[in-house]
């Protein structure tokens, strides 16, 4: 996924439904097109915010205890685990899970993976 590969109208559907609170009341993916859409915009911008955060931390030499996983549950497509991982290093975690894909419905079961969402 590049820029020139933009959906803009599926952009503007989950825009949409995050600033109404319409995305809270069901599954707002449908597809692993709509993931890859998000993560290269919307995604990039939750990146930024993480990476500010993890500056600072590294700042006052704080760390994750060695050999936690990496949990990312949130609503996304996985951004904040990926930058976690990329700020203290990959071997810092011995596994890296993105809640997203696993418990999307609107995502069929042949297509959930857990890492990383589509390029």
């Amino acid at each position: 996924m590049d820029w020139t590969q933009l959906d803009w109208a599926t952009l503007a559907r989950l825009r949409d439904g995050f600033l109404s609170g319409n995305a809270a009341r069901g599954p707002y993916w449908t597809s692993l097109n709509d993931l890859a859409n998000y993560d290269l915009t919307y995604g990039e911008r939750i990146g930024w915010k993480w990476d500010a955060v993890l500056r600072e931390l590294r700042t006052r030499a704080w760390s994750p205890p060695a050999g936690l996983p990496i949990l990312d549950w949130g609503c996304g497509s996985g951004i904040a685990g990926r930058r976690v991982s990329q700020a203290f290093g990959a071997d810092h975690f011995p596994r890296y899970t993105s809640g997203i894909i696993r418990r999307s419905p609107a995502i069929s079961p042949s297509k959930r993976h857990g890492t990383n969402p589509p390029t």
